[in-house]
């Protein structure tokens, strides 16, 4: 009884206890992760499509350059610029996919993810 008389006074006085720390750090990282969350949820897609036409544009325009390089210097280079962009490719790639196993087998992940993104968490 003296324990909750002191949590209270010291609760009224502005001392927080601990558990009431962690649900005002929870209740702030909320508002800061939600609204970022969902915008990055709207623009994940866009992104995605965007990306990949300029890296389709990209690899189309360092073909031609390879192509057409008179000098060994500029083929050398071009080839350099379109293994570079493969490897950014294959690298954007797996991480893409081991976001969405992730995803799917973490069920903890998925909730959160959900949560975060204001969508109903069964």
């Amino acid at each position: 009884m003296l324990q909750n008389m002191l949590i209270k006074g010291m609760t009224l006085l502005g001392a927080m206890t601990d558990e009431q720390k962690k649900e005002s750090d929870k209740k702030f990282l909320d508002k800061i992760v939600k609204p970022f969350v969902a915008i990055v949820d709207q623009l994940l897609l866009p992104m995605i499509i965007m990306l990949g036409v300029f890296g389709a544009v990209y690899a189309i325009t360092l073909g031609v350059q390879y192509s057409r390089a008179e000098s060994s210097e500029k083929r050398e280079e071009a080839k350099k610029r379109l293994i570079n962009g493969a490897i950014g490719i294959v690298v954007t790639l797996i991480l893409l996919i081991i976001m969405k196993i992730l995803r799917e087998t973490s069920p903890a992940v998925a909730d959160w993810v959900d949560q975060m993104a204001g969508r109903k968490v069964d």
